[in-house]
């Protein structure tokens, strides 16, 4: 299924999933009940490869830009890895298993935002920190990022700078 996925499959069938396994139909239904079974498996082993592009370091980082830079480096690798599968998941409006899953990550990636830029958000007037809080979580999220990689066809170099100048401007 990842590999589907990866591949740019947005809907693999089942029979597709039992061809690139070198499996027949009936043993992928042996395994899973249906095919939502599949992709919550698929979504499993993947949340189990994205760990490591999770954790951002920047206790070194002595100004906002670079920590903004270290930020969005790792972002922008989480984004590029995910994007395929995660293209799959909008289609899949009936998972609810696999939706949850995803507005865990999201729940995730908003506190490790919200950690990683505590101090600037405290330097900002009152008024203006909640709101440039959600707006940095719009700007830093997947949907922006596919905004820009796919919707303005920019290449990771060009939509890490759009990120990178969207978050400087809405912490200063």
């Amino acid at each position: 299924m990842l590999d589907l996925l990866r591949a740019g499959e947005l809907r693999p069938t089942a029979a597709e999933v039992a061809e690139k396994a070198g499996v027949s139909l009936r043993l992928v239904f042996h395994h899973f009940k249906d095919m939502e079974a599949v992709h919550l498996r698929a979504s499993e082993l993947q949340a189990a490869e994205v760990a490591p592009l999770l954790p951002i370091d920047t206790r070194g980082c002595k100004t906002l830009g670079e920590r903004i830079r270290v930020f969005v480096g790792r972002r922008s690798a989480l984004y590029e890895f995910i994007s395929p599968t995660r293209r799959s998941l909008l289609l899949a409006k009936d998972e609810h298993t696999l939706h949850a899953q995803a507005d865990k990550f999201r729940a995730i990636k908003r506190a490790q935002l919200d950690y990683v830029f505590r101090e600037d958000f405290e330097r900002l007037q009152e008024s203006k920190r909640e709101p440039r809080r959600r707006a940095c979580h719009q700007a830093a999220s997947w949907s922006g990022w596919d905004n820009l990689r796919t919707n303005q066809r920019l290449s990771v170099d060009e939509a890490t700078e759009v990120l990178e100048t969207a978050l400087e401007r809405l912490l200063t």
